[in-house]
């Protein structure tokens, strides 16, 4: 049982910092609403779509990555628990 709590304690202790970090970002980095810039006459707005399509699909993959982690973790987890 002691290993096990040394085991959950060391995956949140390098899961948690990243995991934060990943969701501050996901939050404060969001791309511009796509109304607003397609109303200015200005831009191009093939481009501007292009550039939203790159935004989204990052993070997209941002989110799968976090997934991935997440998914990785509760499988260490199990792992752990069935080795004691």
């Amino acid at each position: 049982m002691e290993k096990l709590k040394e085991k959950v304690s060391e995956s949140l202790a390098s899961v948690l910092p990243i995991t934060a970090i990943v969701l501050v970002l996901s939050i404060l980095v969001v791309p511009m609403e796509i109304g607003a810039i397609m109303e200015n006459p200005v831009l191009d707005q093939e481009k501007i779509l292009l550039m939203q399509r790159k935004m989204l699909v990052a993070k997209k993959e941002r989110m799968e990555r976090l997934n991935s982690l997440r998914m990785r973790w509760r499988h260490s987890i199990r792992n752990s628990r069935i080795k004691e």
